[in-house]
This record gives structure tokens, C-alpha cells and sequence, in this order.
């Protein structure tokens, strides 16, 4: 359990840093994460509802890596492998937006997918390691 435990909040803390990381070149300009987020919220980028909950659920990624993190310290195994799940679905989702648009992508994109997809797979490793649940709350 504990490798599971151990890939789920590690990937999550990485999920939790890049949006810190150069994520893209705009002109002259090195822009991180959260500067991103900033300016398509600023600039009116989003126009659907889950654009506007994906730059939302960036800013509260440092937030989520912290609960995943008590969540884990707790033994609360369940509620750390879905906070982890959301947190690298959207490390993953900002990634490819920025792969797929049309500035110059540097390393913030890269390590928030990697570290997305990790936080993903250890959050699968560990549902996997607990198994099904019984309708009365217990454990199979």
C-alpha cells in the first residue's frame, strides 16, 4: 500500500509545482501556470463552462496537493486517490491545451502531464489495492 500511497502524493506535489514552472513563451515573455491561467481569464479566453473550472482548478492545485497530502497522513486512501485523480486530470487537460495552442511550449506542460499522470496511476494502484466496497461501508 504504501508504494501506491507514495506514487499518489508525490505525483500530486509535482502536479502541485508546475503550474511554478515556465510553462509557455509568449513574445518575449517566459509565463508560468498560473501566469497563463491569469491572463485567459483576463483576456476572457474561457467561454465554456469547463475552461473557466479548469483555470479555477488551477489556482487551487497547491490547496489540493495539501489535502491529498492529510488525506494520506489520515489513511483516508479513498478520498486521497479522488482528490488525486481531479488534481492530475487537471495538470493533464492544462498540458495538452497548451501543447495544442499556439505558443511556444516549454517544461511546465511536461513535468504537470508527467506528474498528472502519475498522480493518476498511483490513485488507480491504490483503488485497485483496496478493492470493492460492501453496500454497509465495509471492505471486501
Amino acid at each position: 500500500m504504501r508504494g501506491a500511497t507514495g506514487l499518489t502524493v508525490a505525483g500530486t506535489i509535482g502536479v502541485a509545482v508546475a503550474p511554478v514552472l515556465p510553462w509557455a513563451r509568449t513574445g518575449r515573455t517566459q509565463r508560468s501556470g498560473f501566469a497563463l491561467a491569469h491572463l485567459a481569464q483576463r483576456l476572457d479566453l474561457a467561454h465554456t463552462l469547463p475552461l473557466q473550472a479548469l483555470l479555477f482548478a488551477v489556482i487551487l492545485l497547491p490547496l489540493l496537493a495539501a489535502v491529498v497530502w492529510t488525506a494520506a497522513a489520515l489513511e483516508w486512501r479513498r478520498v486521497m486517490a479522488a482528490l488525486a485523480v481531479v488534481a492530475g486530470g487537471v495538470a493533464i487537460a492544462g498540458a495538452v491545451i497548451v501543447w495544442r495552442s499556439s505558443v511556444h511550449a516549454l517544461a511546465g506542460p511536461t513535468v504537470g502531464a508527467g506528474a498528472g499522470a502519475a498522480a493518476v496511476a498511483g490513485a488507480v494502484w491504490t483503488t485497485i489495492q483496496l478493492g470493492p466496497r460492501r453496500a454497509n461501508g465495509e471492505a471486501t
